[in-house]
C-alpha cells in the first residue's frame, strides 16, 4: 500500500495449514486471508503490532512492515499534428489540421484536476467545441483551455486529447515557414500535497511545413495603388485620344 505521506506498508498473513489434520489448533490465531480480523495496529511502529504473542489482541499469524519513501510525482505532454485537411503533411490557407496530446502519469503517485492548455498560432481559427479561447499570451498565441479537467490519471496510465485549429485564408505563408503549435499542463494538484513535478517534460511543440503564398495573392492594393492606377489608365485614354486627333489632321492634309 502506497501513501501520499512517503510510506510503504506491507502485510503478510498465515492464510491456511494442515493444523486440523492432527486435530489441533494454533493457541492464539486462526489461519485465514482476512487481515480485517486480525486486530492489526494501522503502523509497524505501533508498540501494540506484536510479532510472537496475541498479548494485545494482535493475532500473531501475521504482520505488518513499513518503509518511508521518496514520492515521485512526474506527469509528462507530448504533442504531435497527426493529421491535415489536404493529407500531404503540408498546411495551406484555409486547412484545418489536427494535434493530439498525451499526458502520462510517469511519477508513482496519483495525479488529479489536470488542466490542458493549447498555444495556438494568431493566425489560426478554434475549430473544435471541446476546447475554448481564454485570451493571448506575450508572445500572441491564442490561449486554448481544455474546456473539462482530467479528474486524475493513475501512475503508469495516459489520456489521449485531440484539438482541430484552421489557418485564416487571409495569412500569407512565405517561403519555408513553419507552423509551431504548442501544449502544456498548466495546472494540477501537484501544490495540494507539497509535490513538485520532478522534470520539466510537461509542456512539448509540434510543428508542420506550409505552402508558400503565390505572390499573385501576396499583392495588397493599397490607396495609392489604386489611384495611381486610375491616372495611368486616364493617361492611356488622353493619349489615345491624342493619337487620333493627329491621325484625322494627317488625314485632312493629304
Amino acid at each position: 500500500m502506497v501513501e501520499l505521506d512517503g510510506h510503504i506498508t506491507n502485510v503478510a498473513e498465515i492464510a491456511a495449514d494442515d493444523a486440523e489434520e492432527y486435530t489441533l489448533t494454533d493457541i492464539d490465531s486462526e489461519p485465514d486471508a482476512n487481515i480485517a480480523n486480525d486486530n492489526q495496529p494501522s503502523s509497524p511502529e505501533d508498540d501494540t503490532d506484536d510479532t510472537t504473542d496475541n498479548l494485545n489482541g494482535d493475532e500473531d499469524d501475521h504482520d505488518l512492515a513499513g518503509i518511508n519513501y521518496l514520492p515521485t510525482y512526474d506527469l509528462a505532454l507530448q504533442k504531435e499534428i497527426t493529421s491535415d485537411e489536404s493529407g500531404d503533411g503540408t498546411l495551406d490557407l484555409g486547412e484545418t489540421f489536427t494535434s493530439t496530446i498525451t499526458v502520462t502519469n510517469e511519477g508513482d503517485v496519483l495525479a488529479s484536476d489536470i488542466e490542458i492548455t493549447d498555444f495556438a498560432p494568431e493566425f489560426t481559427t478554434l475549430a473544435d467545441d471541446a476546447w475554448t479561447v481564454t485570451g493571448t499570451d506575450t508572445q500572441g498565441r491564442q490561449i486554448i483551455v481544455y474546456n473539462e479537467i482530467i479528474e486524475e490519471i493513475a501512475p503508469g496510465e495516459t489520456v489521449t486529447l485531440t484539438i482541430d485549429l484552421t489557418v485564416d485564408t487571409d495569412h500569407r505563408f512565405a517561403e519555408d515557414d513553419i507552423v509551431v503549435n504548442a501544449a502544456a499542463i498548466t495546472d494540477s494538484d501537484a501544490g495540494e500535497f507539497g509535490f513538485e513535478d520532478i522534470d520539466d517534460d510537461e509542456q512539448d511543440t509540434a510543428e508542420i511545413p506550409t505552402v508558400p503564398t503565390p505572390e499573385s495573392d501576396n499583392l495588397a492594393f493599397t490607396g495609392a495603388t489604386t489611384r495611381n492606377i486610375v491616372l495611368f489608365g486616364i493617361a492611356l485614354v488622353v493619349l489615345g485620344l491624342v493619337a487620333a486627333r493627329r491621325n484625322r489632321e494627317d488625314e485632312a492634309l493629304a
